[in-house]
């Protein structure tokens, strides 16, 4: 879609009216631009959601290491030799 619009300044600023064809949802709140050329290109700016302790144990662990119910005395010894010493760490 292609849409035609004014440039305005605004507190020092260049300003743009997005006409309400190519104007985006009411969520973005800020934009990127990139400059290429004499073209501007506006993008979105994706807002993650802030982490918290939840979506962090949420996650797969590390590869590397044993879940908790593998984890047991006679390889406690094992996980961390190798940790301590990175020659011994998986690629």
């Amino acid at each position: 879609m292609v849409a035609q619009t004014i440039i305005f300044k605004s507190e020092g600023s260049q300003a743009v009216l997005l006409p309400a064809e190519v104007a985006f949802p009411e969520h973005v709140k800020s934009l990127i631009v990139t400059k290429s050329g004499e073209a501007l290109i506006l993008t979105p700016v994706e807002r993650q959601p802030k982490p918290d302790w939840d979506s962090f144990f949420a996650q797969p662990g590390c590869p590397d290491f044993p879940d908790c119910d593998e984890l047991t005395s006679e390889n406690y010894l094992k996980i961390v030799k190798m940790w301590a010493n990175p020659n011994l760490r998986k690629p």
